[in-house]
């Protein structure tokens, strides 16, 4: 057998038309992105650190906007395809109606064929797989809408600070939890509200950029690094977003003496 009847054999064989087969089980057996449980539980999730309702709500929008993108890429390519096959079928048509034809011609024109079916089917599939996971962060979006727009009814900038005091928080009951060191330079609260936090928290390196900033190195104790930090927000601009923070502090503070 030469190599290419053995291509062929090798191509058609029950187990590669099995195959081809799974797609009937998509969304089901066969899934190709992400099933409906990680969009919900995985992308939308701690994980990510996707903390609060807003999060959530703001990042399914987000990640059916970029979906939606990729459909759209996957609809112009079938667009592509279904152009090459009238185009390929009307080649071979012409090619088979007159015997004189060269096999090579009639194999080219059976291979454009070929390419051509494989890619709708290809670019259809993308797309049925992407709009399950569209159908799944839709939900998710509906599910938060009212409770996310009625508390933040100027959008996602008001609710960032929330969003953010949020993660804080869980990175330092993480850190009381299992003992491992959790970073915070990437929360992204001004220094006095982190400091503040992160008194609040007993994560006393939150407060690490506003001792520096104001040029603050030489404390030793927790008692000291709290008074600094209280010191220096009741002076700061963030001041008024953080009274109630303060109040539960200095609460905290009193019931450890």
């Amino acid at each position: 057998m030469d190599e290419f009847k053995k291509l062929v054999e090798l191509a058609d064989s029950p187990e590669i038309k099995l195959s081809q087969d799974f797609k009937n089980l998509l969304h089901t057996h066969l899934v190709l992105g992400q099933t409906r449980h990680v969009c919900r539980h995985g992308t939308l999730s701690e994980g990510h650190d996707k903390i609060t309702p807003a999060q959530r709500y703001y990042q399914a929008m987000k990640e059916m906007y970029y979906l939606s993108g990729a459909i759209q890429d996957f609809k112009a390519a079938g667009m592509e395809a279904q152009a090459d096959l009238l185009d390929a079928e009307g080649e071979l048509k012409y090619l088979l109606a007159d015997e004189e034809n060269r096999t090579a011609d009639i194999l080219r024109a059976e291979a454009k064929l070929l390419r051509a079916q494989r890619a709708i089917v290809d670019n259809l599939v993308s797309v049925e797989d992407r709009m399950r996971m569209v159908d799944e962060y839709n939900k998710v979006r509906l599910e938060l809408k009212d409770y996310v727009e009625s508390k933040y009814p100027e959008g996602i900038e008001q609710a960032e600070m929330d969003n953010w005091t949020a993660v804080h928080k869980w990175k330092a009951l993480r850190q009381k939890a299992t003992g491992t060191i959790e970073r915070v330079t990437n929360i992204c609260l001004p220094p006095e509200v982190k400091a503040l936090e992160g008194i609040k928290m007993g994560k006393l390196d939150s407060a690490a950029a506003l001792l520096a900033a104001n040029d603050v190195g030489h404390l030793v104790t927790t008692a000291e690094v709290v008074d600094k930090v209280l010191e220096l927000t009741d002076k700061s601009e963030h001041g008024r977003l953080t009274d109630e923070n303060k109040k539960s502090t200095q609460k905290r503070l009193d019931a450890n003496k």
